[in-house]
């Protein structure tokens, strides 16, 4: 799960929207997956960030992203 606009800033320091910096993330993503997943042998694990998560999510987000995540298809990205 990622999410976007949790803060009272609604852009980045590149002056991108939070929508469109995390769109822009999640496509950077998909394609560097392709160059990890040659090489991870199914023993993978990720770590976003250099610092520890500042925001504790929890609620009817962390339910829909649970469904989302179990009817997801591979290699496409989900939005709600």
């Amino acid at each position: 799960m990622a999410a976007s606009g949790l803060n009272a800033s609604t852009y980045d320091r590149e002056g991108r929207s939070h929508i469109a910096a995390l769109a822009d993330y999640a496509m950077h993503l998909m394609e560097q997956m392709k160059y990890i997943n040659e090489h991870s042998f199914n023993n993978f694990q990720m770590k976003i960030g250099e610092r520890p998560p500042q925001y504790d999510i929890w609620g009817n987000t962390v339910n829909v992203s649970s469904r989302m995540d179990s009817t997801g298809v591979p290699d496409r990205i989900q939005v709600s």
